[in-house]
Parts: C-alpha cells; structure tokens; sequence
C-alpha cells in the first residue's frame, strides 16, 4: 500500500492511502498512522479513495486504529489530539463499512465515541438496509450470490407446497375482510421472511400444467418464459421508449414480425404492441377500427354514434372496451353464431 501524509494544511492532517487493505497494506497503515495519532495534536482525516480493494482484516485495522484514536481523545471531544475520520473513500470500501455497520460512525466524527441517534444517522442505517433488497448494479461476488440465492430459496419453498393434488398447498375460503384489516408493519422484514410471506400467496392456486387442471385456456408457462419474465423484472425495461427498453423494444418488432408472418401478412407493413391481456388486445382492436371508420378521430375525438359489431361468442371484455372508450355498452351490436362458432352472414342487423 503507499502511503502519503499531507501536513500542508493548518487545521488537520490528511493520510492519502492507495492500494490494497488487506493482510499486506493493514501493518503499513497502522505502522503511519499510531505516530500520528499518539503525538500529534491536529485532527487527522483518512483518505481512502485510492484503495480499491478492503478485506476482514482491512476492516479490523479500521476499527483498532479508531479505538486507539478514542483512548487517546478520552472523554472530552473539543482536545483536538486524537481526533479522526475517514472522508474520500472508493465505492468498494463504502459498501465493505456500511455492510458492516461502520459507515456512518467512521465518517460523521471526529471521533470513536458513539453518536447520538441524529437523523442522519437513522436515514443511513435505514438505506443500509433498503439497499440489501435490491440486486447489484455492478457485478458484486458476494451480493449477486445473496441474489441468486434468495431467488432459489424462494422456488425451493414453492416446490414445497406441491403435493399430487393439481395445486399448491392447501385450498382454503378466502377471507377479503381479514384481508382489508391489513396495515403496514412498523419495522422493515428481512428479505428472507418477505420471501417467505410472498411463497405463501401460492396457497390454493391452481397449477396450470397439472394433468388434472381443466379450467378455462390458461396455459402453462414454460421455462423459457418464466426465465424471461425474470429477466424483465430484473431490467424494469420501459417500452414505451427505445431508450428505456433496448433490445427489449427490438423482441417487440421481432414477435410482432413473426406473428404477421404467420397469419399471412407482411412483416415490413404489419406492427404490434404487447398488451396486459385479452381485454386490452380487444381495446386496441376497436380504437384501431375507429380510427379506420372515422379517420381523424385521435385528434379531433369523436363526434358521431359508433357502432361496434361482434359476434355474440366474443368476449366479455368488449363490454369493458366499449366502457372504457366512452362509446357506450348500448352501441353493442351482436351477430348470432352457427354451431362453429362462425357469424350468421345472413343476419339482418338492421332492419
């Protein structure tokens, strides 16, 4: 480790570190430093931002040099003598100290004493905590194994729940009174018991893929999708924008593409968007077919009775589209179907 201490100011000396703090660089700081700390009577400030790297033992020396600095300081915080912190530091030794709860009390005092619960210190013991329910931004041994980890923990509870029965757990009646009467806990759970709470939620649920589950035409979701899925919530992408979503923009078009080439129709003139469901596809459908009928109508609105044809199987969300679109659930105009379900082309609609 190399070592630089800066007596060029009146009011404090600086120690500027750079290298590793470890077994080899912890002897080197603690052997430039004690001098300091036993004779000299400015403050002295640590200078960490040139070490990139801080071990077990890095962290030990931190905590024995401040605790020398203490014994020396005793009991009356305005003796200058003794007095240290740490300011710059690089981002590997601010997550080693806030990981081990040393952060706060190492940088906000010229001192080892204890502080006063400030509200300072409350926020940043509180983020210190809030940080460890998000993955790394950057790769991080230790926090993308406690990611994946968690993650295997949580499917390792569902499988838990399975039996030979076509769903998870047990099947009770569902209580939306007891449910209303929740509140926020006061205290924030640890992710494990989020975990835990969260698998819980699969009680009951039907399992889609389960030779005896014959309800409606919900499909199993294959592996692939759900690893997918996993990889979206991971990006939070925004496809609203290209800039939000990259190349989740770019499977968009791609699907889209696929799905034209198969009905018939040419992937470069034909678009899609993804929607939240059923409901919404037919939303698109009929904002799409009034825009068509009644061109202008996105900017102008509309100005004019619209009527919406369908055949009596469609589905029931049309009824929400018709609500939603403010053309009224009256406007509805079914044509009866034949036995294969296709539209009675010799239907009067209107007479």
């Amino acid at each position: 480790m190399n070592i630089l201490i800066d007596r060029s100011r009146s009011n404090r000396i600086i120690v500027i570190c750079a290298g590793k703090l470890d077994s080899t660089g912890s002897p080197q700081l603690e052997e430039a430093i004690h001098p300091l700390i036993e004779k000299n009577k400015l403050p002295i400030v640590l200078d960490l931002a040139g070490v990139n790297h801080i071990s077990d033992i890095g962290v030990q020396t931190l905590q024995n040099i401040f605790k020398r600095a203490n014994e020396v300081q005793g009991n009356d915080s305005t003796i200058q003598r003794g007095q240290l912190r740490i300011s710059n530091m690089s981002s590997n030794v601010r997550d080693m100290l806030r990981m081990k709860g040393l952060l706060y009390s190492m940088t906000h005092h010229f001192s080892c004493h204890p502080p006063k619960a400030t509200c300072e210190s409350a926020y940043e013991n509180l983020m210190t905590k809030i940080r460890d329910f998000f993955p790394s931004p950057v790769s991080d041994l230790m926090k993308d194994a406690y990611f994946t980890q968690s993650i295997s923990k949580g499917l390792s509870q569902i499988d838990r729940l399975k039996t030979s029965r076509p769903y998870w757990g047990e099947r009770q009646n569902l209580d939306y009174d007891a449910s209303r009467s929740r509140i926020v806990p006061d205290s924030i759970s640890t992710l494990e018991d989020t975990i835990e709470d969260l698998s819980n939620y699969m009680q009951g649920h039907l399992i889609w893929g389960h030779p005896k589950t014959q309800d409606n035409v919900i499909p199993p979701a294959t592996i692939a999708s759900i690893t997918g899925q996993l990889f979206g919530a991971i990006a939070n992408a925004n496809v609203i924008w290209d800039a939000y979503s990259q190349r989740f923009a770019e499977a968009e078009v791609e699907v889209s593409g696929m799905c034209a080439s198969l009905l018939g129709y040419d992937p470069i003139q034909a678009a899609g968007v993804f929607t939240f469901g059923g409901t919404a596809t037919i939303f698109y459908g009929i904002k799409m077919g009034i825009e068509k009928a009644l061109p202008g109508t996105f900017r102008d609105g509309i100005r004019q009775d619209v009527k919406l044809i369908c055949s009596d199987a469609a589905h029931y969300a049309k009824l929400n589209a018709l609500g939603w679109l403010g053309l009224g659930t009256k406007n509805l105009m079914t044509v009866p179907t034949d036995n294969d379900n296709s539209m009675n082309l010799t239907f009067r609609l209107f007479e």
